[in-house]
């Protein structure tokens, strides 16, 4: 893979997650997400076998995964725009209490399906 073209450098990027800071505020998406409208944010710097992993079980899996629209590179770093997804993180509604007995159940059966397709998937070539 060291010969993969990388897409040229996006000039427009600083300036997007500028303004998604500005409009969207810094503190839902953790220290390296930021949205950028109401339905993509951008994840960043990243690496490429993370965005490889997405669009593999995006491909081969039912398990939600967030849609890719393109990555950047910045300063030859990859840069990752995606769906924004709102929304709650399990974390802090299971902290909570927000979901109940039987929506924990079926929260933790969904989980290990999820676990169990991960476990199925041939390795890519």
């Amino acid at each position: 893979m060291a010969n993969e073209r990388k897409p040229p450098t996006s000039y427009l990027l600083p300036f997007r997650l500028w303004i998604g800071k500005k409009l969207f505020g810094t503190d839902k998406l953790g220290p390296h997400g930021v949205q950028v409208s109401p339905g993509r944010m951008i994840k960043g710097p990243c690496h490429m076998p993370e965005l490889e992993a997405l669009r593999y079980v995006a491909e081969h899996a039912s398990i939600p995964v967030p849609k890719v629209f393109t990555t950047h590179y910045h300063d030859d770093r990859l840069y990752i725009e995606m769906e924004y997804i709102r929304g709650m993180s399990l974390e802090k509604a299971w902290h909570r209490g927000y979901p109940s007995q039987d929506q924990k159940k079926h929260i933790i059966n969904q989980v290990a399906g999820f676990i169990s397709q991960l476990r199925r998937l041939e390795p890519p070539q």
